[in-house]
């Protein structure tokens, strides 16, 4: 979400036209992921709308390159590869870097799976379950490697449900860009001809209810969304009615744009006469359906008769449902809320205190370098002139001063809201 999160928004509302350039499997699961938080907050509020990893982009004019390098990880994991900036660029004009993780420690691969191992360990010994949110078409790939590795080496019974509305889609999308794997997971393809995703021990969730519907201790894998109690209701009342009325004003301009458009033509035909280009008849103002938000023309008597003709012959009685072994307490339930979403409909939130019975523990999977291997990788590039993105105050701060001491002699700070510019005189290099 943090490099796709904001793109549907800013072509729908900002007028971003640029085209757009990313690598196949962020284009693919950015994509689902979108796709996914949508339906997960459509359903909770009113809203308009760090994936698989970090990319490198270079972009070069006569003599002087332009690098954009943030996101990435100098350690190679189970899913990808380590990164090559180091070695793949040498001095550019000007380097943008990413400073979110300045304050941030190296942890060894290990302690960081031993730390998650020994959470989970200890909460499916005492009964519990647990619950990891993550997003869903990213970081999540590299974490469910980990444990099928990790269930097939324990042995464990208890189920590892994956939550999402895009899990299927999410892991058969990964399936099929393996080339862009660590070398040593491709080779291992080649040779067994099994791919890393084809998990034995977690099973792929679609809804809450799968997952409420596994009895006793689980590991479950939720996308991050929303915790607020919040439900979509029907307009009713005075709500309803200012809503008709708003869609009665959009159906009338709508009507009036498509009137204005056609000239001579739609006036003759809105007093009730005159010929097309094919010589049939126009009908006038008395024979015209209602326009729907697009502006076109709906006859809406016409189109409900042919709808109910298609029905009568095949629609379904109960008691035929019921022999045919339908729960009709579901179906009910899968009618009503597609109901809901035909109606005009309203989100309305509840403030409620939970009492929540839980231990939290925190172990990062980011996947992103530590602060003092990024500023290792800039001594080694040495930019011209160094662009500093995504970080706080005082961890842009310290990596801008620490530059300037010997990797650059320009360092622009960029934060919310706020861009500062720092030169300092280095001594030629020998």
């Amino acid at each position: 979400m943090a490099h796709a999160g904001a793109l549907p928004y800013a072509y729908a509302h900002l007028g971003l036209r640029a085209p757009v350039f990313c690598t196949v499997p962020v284009a693919r699961l950015a994509q689902l992921m979108l796709y996914d938080q949508f339906l997960a907050r459509r359903a909770a509020e009113d809203f308009e709308l760090h994936t698989l990893g970090g990319t490198i982009w270079r972009i070069s004019k006569d003599t002087e390159d332009i690098v954009y390098a943030v996101g990435f990880n100098h350690r190679e994991e189970r899913i990808l590869g380590r990164t090559v900036l180091e070695t793949a660029v040498v001095r550019p004009a000007v380097l943008v870097a990413d400073a979110g993780t300045a304050a941030v420690a190296a942890v060894k691969r290990k302690q960081r799976d031993a730390a998650l191992v020994d959470g989970i360990s200890s909460a499916l010994g005492e009964g519990g379950s647990v619950l990891l949110p993550v997003d869903t078409g990213g970081r999540v790939l590299e974490l469910l490697a980990h444990l099928e590795h990790v269930w097939g080496a324990m042995g464990w019974a208890h189920p590892v449900l994956v939550a999402t509305g895009e899990s299927y889609s999410m892991v058969e999308c990964a399936k099929g860009m393996l080339e862009w794997l660590n070398p040593d997971t491709a080779r291992q393809f080649d040779a067994s001809r099994t791919s890393p995703f084809n998990f034995k021990y977690i099973r792929l969730c679609h809804s809450v209810e799968e997952v409420e519907e596994t009895p006793g201790p689980k590991d479950v894998r939720f996308p991050v969304v929303s915790v607020s109690m919040s439900a979509r209701v029907p307009l009713e009342g005075e709500e309803l009615r200012e809503y008709e009325e708003q869609q009665r004003q959009q159906q009338q301009l709508a009507m009036d744009a498509a009137r204005g458009g056609q000239g001579d033509a739609e006036a003759e035909a809105e007093q009730g006469g005159g010929e097309d280009a094919e010589g049939g008849r126009r009908r006038g103002r008395g024979g015209r359906g209602a326009v729907d938000e697009y502006g076109e023309v709906v006859d809406a008597e016409g189109l409900a008769a042919v709808v109910e003709q298609m029905r009568g012959p095949i629609r379904p009685t109960a008691s035929g449902l019921e022999a045919a072994g339908v729960d009709m307490a579901a179906l009910a339930e899968a009618e009503d809320a597609l109901a809901l979403m035909e109606r005009p409909s309203r989100v309305r939130v509840e403030h409620v205190t939970v009492q929540v019975n839980c231990a939290i523990r925190f172990v990062d999977y980011e996947g992103l370098a530590d602060g003092r291997s990024v500023r290792t990788m800039l001594a080694h590039v040495q930019p011209l002139k160094l662009i500093l993105v995504h970080g706080t105050a005082e961890g842009t701060a310290a990596m801008q001063q620490q530059a300037l001491a010997g990797i650059c002699s320009e360092c622009v700070a960029h934060g919310r809201g706020r861009a500062s510019t720092s030169r300092q005189t280095l001594p030629p290099s020998r």
